[in-house]
């Protein structure tokens, strides 16, 4: 301020000195005002309203095939080469694997000698002497009990109905034998039984072995493809010989497809059979919606138990075919029934001994009405990752988000509402 000139009115000179005044009033108010914004935590609050809290989960699963066809023949034999690949499209009669023509027949001839010597042991037991043998018994048995009875019968009849002691004792003997036969008999027929069933099985599986071997043979050393589809695993190897059980799968073009994904077991605590799941295979972006969960199952991994898992199964539509193998990532949302209160998540504090939030309310304070936060006990009920639900009711905003840590008691400013 400068200094007074001598003469100058006295009025002039209060009136310079009123305007001196309200400017370092100003000042100073500004000056307050910062270091009251600096000090002061600013809050973005939230009014708790009703709603539902919802529950997502995602995983990445594989296409499999739920029909497919398993391809086999040749076992034993060396493989040449191998002609498909794994999703490799093939119509039926395609070649799927090649062997040495040659080799092939003999092993046919072999299989055709193996099978008629199963054919002569059918035979032999069909009519097996430990069969017979106890079915002559049986009938020896019969005689010897047949004639004791007839020998009581006539004794009887010349000694006035009195049955002879000796008579009794050949009855008895004779039934006892009778019974012994005939469990024999049982059990002999049984023993045949079982020898004829594990012929009978070996008969069909040496059937089978022919007419691969016979069709291997009539193509030149080809084993093709039964039906037409996509070429699923392979087992087979080319130099290698070719397994007993199956050598590749064929997925049918008519087959059915799924998609399994392994979730964890928190991830999966909602999904349920029948839900409706969303697909997106591995390089779209459009999803395949309405999808229904067809199995829910458990499954364990090799190490720690913190490799448990739950399996989601899924059936993908006819339209929506895609290559077993494919990655595809499967997502699901569960929204729980209705909540009278819920809170952003964000404003709920504390722990599992006791949650609470901060509100905001106004305070009187000798600068005037202050705005606070004051903390209010609440019981959580549940949470998903955004929202809580709590029991309490709640008519004050609650402190979302802020600036800078805030306890209750503090003074805020609110500067935003979510």
């Amino acid at each position: 301020m400068r200094k007074m000139r001598e003469g100058e009115p006295t009025l002039e000179r209060y009136r310079r000195l009123f305007v001196g005044f309200f400017a370092l009033m100003l000042l100073l108010t500004s000056v307050s005002r910062a270091a009251d914004s600096v000090s002061v935590a600013q809050v973005t609050t939230a009014q708790a309203t009703g709603g539902t809290l919802s529950y997502f989960a995602s995983a990445e699963g594989r296409v499999t095939a739920l029909d497919q066809e398993y391809v086999n023949g040749g076992s034993g034999l060396l493989l040449r080469e191998v002609c498909a690949s794994a999703g490799q499209k093939v119509d039926a009669g395609d070649p799927l694997f090649c062997v040495d023509a040659k080799e092939a027949e003999k092993r046919l001839a072999q299989v055709q000698r193996q099978l008629a010597e199963l054919e002569l042991t059918m035979q032999q037991a069909e009519i097996s002497t430990g069969v017979t043998s106890s079915e002559q018994a049986v009938c020896e048995a019969r005689r010897r009990l047949q004639r004791a009875q007839e020998d009581d019968a006539f004794n009887r009849s010349i000694n006035g109905g009195i049955s002879l002691q000796s008579d009794l004792r050949e009855i008895e003997d004779a039934g006892a034998q009778l019974a012994q036969a005939e469990r024999q008999l049982a059990q002999a027929r049984e023993l045949s039984g079982i020898q004829q069933g594990l012929t009978a099985l070996s008969m069909e599986e040496k059937r089978e072995e022919e007419a691969q071997l016979s069709a291997i043979c009539e193509s030149g050393g080809i084993i093709a493809s039964p039906v037409s589809g996509f070429v699923g695993t392979i087992q087979a190897q080319a130099g290698k010989n070719a397994p007993a059980d199956w050598l590749c799968t064929i997925l049918p073009d008519d087959g059915r497809l799924l998609v399994e994904a392994d979730f964890t077991a928190e991830e999966a605590k909602y999904i349920r059979v029948g839900d409706t799941v969303s697909a997106v295979p591995a390089g779209k972006q459009l999803p395949i919606e309405g999808l229904r969960v067809q199995s829910v199952q458990q499954v364990y991994g090799t190490g720690e138990p913190s490799e448990e898992a739950v399996r989601v199964t899924v059936l993908l539509p006819e339209e929506n075919r895609l290559a077993c193998g494919s990655p595809v990532t499967i997502s699901h949302t569960f929204a729980t029934d209705r909540y009278d209160v819920t809170i952003p998540l964000s404003a709920l504090r504390g722990g599992a001994s006791q949650y609470y939030v901060l509100v905001a309310e106004d305070s009187d304070s000798i600068l005037g009405t202050v705005r606070r936060a004051v903390r209010v006990d609440v019981t959580l009920l549940a949470q998903d990752g955004t929202k809580a639900a709590i029991q309490e009711g709640l008519s004050e905003a609650v402190i979302a988000q802020s600036n800078k840590p805030v306890q209750a008691g503090d003074r805020i400013r609110e500067v935003s509402l979510l």
